[in-house]
């Protein structure tokens, strides 16, 4: 059986799972999913707000004022074939939002500016500028820079996994492995940096592409539903950067 296959098998109920699942019972676990959720991954929402043509402070506000409102609400309602990814019912519900004329309501709720997410107006400018081209669609931006997170969340989870067994070092050292974009560091340098044989280095750098690639599927996979297939997903994604 396929190793990753397998796993998938193995893991818990997922977040999005957990978020769309019906039940009383289950109130304050899917708000505390939805939560999660919505603070991993509202960078991708603010990006679709500006390529909808918002300025950058309104940008912002619809940001806030839209997951005020899903965090208060919280009815999402029975399982549906769109809500099978989260990623794709969130770029939903925003632009619902954005045209619905519900900012004003929610702005006012929320009280004023105090925001449920702690957002960097040049920061979020600066990763905007960067993952949404002139050429991209205002969806399509969207999937990039939700891509993004799920990427620097995955690496966000080896970089954890290596410090709590006290090799950060390491981390540093092997990180630019997984630039797909860059140029690959030099083995013989590497090894002189973590004290081991070229060869040992070379099996030291696969495990951790794979631990990589593990915690992307990992964390892909909270953003999906019982019946999503991560491997499309994971491939849609990476077909945006080709």
């Amino acid at each position: 059986m396929d190793s990753a296959k397998h796993d998938d098998q193995e893991f818990p109920p997922t977040q999005w799972s957990m978020v769309i699942r019906a039940g009383a019972e289950d109130d304050s676990v899917r708000s505390l999913a939805l939560e999660a959720l919505c603070r991993a991954y509202w960078p991708a929402v603010y990006t679709f707000a500006r390529k909808l043509g918002h300025s950058p402070a309104d940008a912002e506000d619809l940001t806030q004022g839209f997951f005020s409102m899903m965090l208060a609400r919280g009815d999402l309602g029975k399982p549906t074939a769109e809500q099978g990814k989260f990623r794709t019912f969130i770029r939903t519900a925003f632009r619902h939002f954005a045209l619905d004329g519900l900012r004003e309501q929610w702005a006012q709720k929320r009280g004023g500016r105090n925001g449920v997410v702690s957002m960097d107006p040049e920061v979020m400018e600066s990763q905007f500028r960067e993952v949404a081209g002139d050429e991209f669609s205002p969806e399509r931006a969207f999937d990039r820079h939700f891509a993004i997170s799920v990427l620097e969340r995955a690496m966000d989870r080896v970089r954890e996994s290596l410090e709590k067994g006290g090799k950060g070092k390491l981390f540093e050292i092997l990180a630019p492995f997984l630039d797909a974009g860059g140029q690959a560091p030099d083995y013989a340098e590497v090894a002189r940096q973590i004290g081991q044989s070229i060869e040992t280095t070379r099996v030291t750098v696969s495990r951790f592409r794979q631990q990589y690639r593990l915690e992307v599927r990992r964390e892909l996979r909270e953003t999906l539903g019982p019946h999503a297939d991560v491997d499309e997903e994971l491939a849609y994604l990476l077909s945006l950067f080709n």
